[in-house]
């Protein structure tokens, strides 16, 4: 008699921990890195034979951070579309869906409303633009200061930032909504530094652009 013996690959992984994606949205010109996260792990996986499939034929090589997390870097989509992202185990023959992946155009920015803001900071600027899907994610980075607050959005064509305490001069803004890519805006903000009361007679002050509410 002829015997055939098959490896049987073993699986483990916490019970209460389930494969994850991130994030679930990203430009359509590719180039960004998603994290899988809570793989299973089985004997005979190798980082040589791992691999993220996008949709049902692109492969990307998958870099391993920990025992069960794993990098890849997102294709190029010449479309907005939704892909289901897998995680290809190839070394154990197995495939797992990690979650699916949300392509989006790249923003547009036009304008800031408005232009002139305070030193002392927390004040709401409206971004005016295009292609603002609803991600969940706003992100807005003041340059050259490089700080990155969250923000709001309102509708496809805006979202609102609010502005962090900076020195008097010209910075400019750019908006993510992915987390990861930013686009500047054509305007420049303007911040003056005013007090908030004119120290001699307790009226308001408001920047020269005008816009203070009274």
């Amino acid at each position: 008699h002829e015997f055939t013996y098959e490896k049987v690959h073993k699986f483990s992984i916490s019970s209460d921990s389930k494969i994850s994606l991130s994030p679930a949205y990203g430009m359509a010109t590719g180039n960004f890195v998603v994290t899988i996260k809570n793989v299973p792990f089985c004997e005979g996986m190798t980082t040589s034979s791992s691999y993220c499939k996008f949709g049902a034929e692109t492969l990307v090589p998958a870099a391993q951070i920990d025992i069960n997390s794993y990098e890849c870097t997102a294709p190029v989509r010449t479309t907005e579309e939704v892909v289901s992202v897998f995680f290809d185990a190839q070394g154990c023959g197995q495939e797992f869906h990690a979650g699916n992946l949300t392509y989006i155009p790249p923003i547009f920015v036009y304008s800031l409303e408005p232009r002139m803001v305070r030193s002392a900071g927390g004040e709401k600027i409206r971004v005016a633009g295009s292609f603002f899907a609803n991600t969940g994610t706003v992100m807005c980075k003041f340059s050259p200061l490089d700080s990155v607050l969250p923000g709001s959005w309102i509708s496809n064509r805006e979202v609102e930032c609010l502005s962090p305490p900076m020195v008097s001069g010209t910075v400019a803004l750019e908006v993510s909504i992915d987390g990861s890519t930013f686009f500047a805006a054509q305007d420049y903000l303007t911040v003056e530094h005013l007090p908030l009361f004119d120290p001699c007679n307790g009226t308001r002050i408001g920047p020269r652009g005008g816009g203070t509410v009274v």
